[in-house]
């Protein structure tokens, strides 16, 4: 059996990452917040925007070549 190594390039994804310049930075707006309020159970609801060019991601070709496959077709 052939062993494979794996390396986690993962970047940790916050409101601090640096997005790409001009780009949107990650946002996070809570719509609900609500700790405890029912018999000790709470909820938090949140929207998260953001580009797809903040954090850990990987392009397709057609990223860098005009001819390129996407990345669903590589």
């Amino acid at each position: 059996m052939t062993k494979v190594k794996m390396y986690d390039l993962t970047q940790r994804l916050s409101i601090h990452t640096p997005p790409w310049p001009s780009y949107m930075p990650l946002q996070v707006q809570y719509f609900k917040r609500l700790a405890g309020a029912h018999m000790g159970q709470g909820a938090n609801g949140q929207i998260i925007k953001t580009s797809n060019h903040v954090g850990t991601h990987i392009d397709g070709e057609i990223h860098f070549c005009a001819n390129g496959r996407t990345i669903g077709e590589v």
